[in-house]
């Protein structure tokens, strides 16, 4: 993989790392959440947006093109041909922080009290800080490789900072297979709401003690690492179209095959390839958004999906909490979220056929 730009590779690293730290905390508040739920003796509902809002939090100021935004903007100007590959490698970062950060809160939860853990992690994301060193001012990028379309790049940052209203619904709201990413992308953050806030709830509604419901959810990110690896090997040789319908598949399978797994292998096997198709489909995504837009328009759209993904997702903290509280048991809300993530395919196709009887 060539980079356009040598700092390309920093960029490469510093959105790892923060990918990283925030998949990892966020994925911490999910062990938090029976705690929590004891602690305060309040309704899973209720914990679970507020877990959903600290997430939803970030995705919303990364709304204003900023942060993880930025960065994964500027992967497309960095990577022009090789832009797959990159994101592949960059959100590797998101599955490694689970595998590392769901045990560790649950350590931390036994010896400190999850006060204690609380502080541990607020110190955590100061690395947040040396993340965001790493990455270059956009004006490096004016003299180097192709000026017209920097030049292009910089100029649509700064009117999007001035007009940022008008040139995000004028330049992508009318584009039809932007706006199918971003129903997907949705669905997509609805079906990840699940696997990162809840599934440590889930291993202990089937009677696995905490440390080993956590367990299966460290196997579940070791999937997701695993496919991200191995798309980052295999892109380009598969259409990036299909394999979204194949992650949005496999997600739903998984979903619903737990509502029937009783015992710690089958849940961490399910967990693993769940992890595996959640890490197809929240890359693709990103892949087929950029196949569908202008260069210049990189940046507010990865803004926009963002934000989509933020609004599924706070909206399943929600609903699975309450599937949760009002039947007593995850059962149902497995099958809703095979159910949702279905949908994205359904979405796809519909798109597809839109496409066929146009040529016709």
């Amino acid at each position: 993989m060539k980079g356009h730009l040598g700092n390309g590779k920093l960029t490469l690293l510093s959105v790892w790392t923060i990918l990283f730290l925030e998949s990892g905390i966020v994925k911490a508040f999910g062990v938090f959440v029976p705690v929590l739920q004891d602690q305060f003796a309040t309704y899973t509902r209720t914990i679970g947006v507020i877990v959903s809002l600290i997430f939803f939090g970030g995705y919303f100021l990364s709304f204003s093109c900023i942060g993880v935004t930025l960065a994964l903007g500027l992967l497309s100007s960095y990577f022009t041909t090789d832009y797959a590959v990159a994101l592949n490698i960059v959100t590797s970062g998101f599955p490694l922080g689970i595998v590392t950060f769901a045990p560790i809160a649950q350590q931390f939860i036994d010896t400190y009290g999850w006060r204690g853990a609380m502080l541990l992690f607020g110190g955590l994301n100061v690395h947040y800080v040396a993340a965001a060193t790493l990455l270059k001012p956009l004006k490096a990028c004016r003299s180097i490789h192709k000026p017209a379309f920097y030049g292009s790049l910089i100029k649509s940052l700064e009117d999007n900072t001035q007009n940022f209203t008008f040139n995000i619904h004028r330049s992508l709201l009318t584009n039809r297979a932007f706006l199918v990413v971003l129903i997907v992308q949705a669905i997509c953050g609805y079906g990840q709401n699940g696997w990162v806030v809840y599934l440590v709830s889930f291993g202990q509604s089937k009677g696995l003690t905490p440390k080993a419901a956590t367990v299966t959810a460290s196997i579940s990110g070791m999937g997701a690492f695993f496919i991200k690896i191995t798309m980052a090997i295999i892109q380009g040789k598969t259409s990036s179209r299909l394999l979204l319908y194949i992650g949005s598949i496999i997600v739903t399978v998984c979903y619903v095959a737990m509502f029937f797994a009783t015992s710690f292998v089958a849940l961490s096997s399910l967990s693993f390839v769940l992890g595996a198709g959640l890490g197809i489909a929240s890359s693709q995504v990103y892949v087929i958004a950029n196949d569908s837009i202008k260069a210049d328009e990189s940046i507010i759209a990865v803004a926009w999906i963002h934000l989509s993904y933020g609004i599924g997702y706070i909206i399943n903290g929600f609903i699975t909490g309450l599937i949760y509280d009002i039947s007593g048991h995850f059962g149902l809300a497995l099958i809703q979220l095979g159910a949702v993530s279905f949908m994205a395919c359904l979405v796809l196709g519909a798109e597809d056929l839109w496409k066929y009887f146009e040529r016709k």
